[in-house]
Formats: structure tokens, C-alpha cells, sequence
């Protein structure tokens, strides 16, 4: 199978600690659970649905600017929700 190189991902994961992003998942389940749908999350947070149930269910590494926009949905410092 041959890849397009824009599509690699070499620094996977490097933005954010695997603790971090522990923790942004569980700002990202309290926003499920007060919108009851990822559409209403993707809304919310104005990130792609797919974006945010592939960061979710770890298929995904997500980014800074994906914890920003939780962390902003939830109403809490970005340094909070990272720590």
C-alpha cells in the first residue's frame, strides 16, 4: 500500500503527556454527557465529530488545539485541564 508522506505522522502524540491527554478525555466525557451526542460536542467545540471520537477512543493523538477548544467548552484554563 503506498501512503501519500503528507499523511505520516511522525512526532505522534508529542504535543501532549499520555497523563494529559488522560485527562482531556475526561473533560471530553463530561461534554458527552452534558450534550448526549459527539455531533453536539463537535458543535461545541467546533473540531470535526470525527476528530474528537478518534482523539476519544485513542485512534487519534490529538493536539493542543483540540485540548484548547475542551478545555474552553468546559469553561477551564487550559493549564488546569492538562495538570
Amino acid at each position: 500500500m503506498n501512503t501519500s508522506p503528507y499523511r505520516v505522522r511522525p512526532h505522534r502524540g508529542k504535543d501532549m503527556t499520555e497523563m494529559q491527554r488522560s485527562n482531556v478525555r475526561v473533560l471530553l466525557r463530561q461534554l458527552y454527557r452534558e450534550h448526549g451526542s459527539w455531533i453536539a460536542v463537535a458543535r461545541v467545540t467546533r473540531i470535526r465529530r470525527k476528530s474528537i471520537e478518534g482523539f476519544y477512543h485513542d485512534d487519534e493523538p490529538g493536539n493542543l488545539a483540540l485540548a484548547r477548544a475542551i478545555a474552553t467548552a468546559t469553561k477551564i484554563d487550559l493549564d488546569v485541564a492538562l495538570d
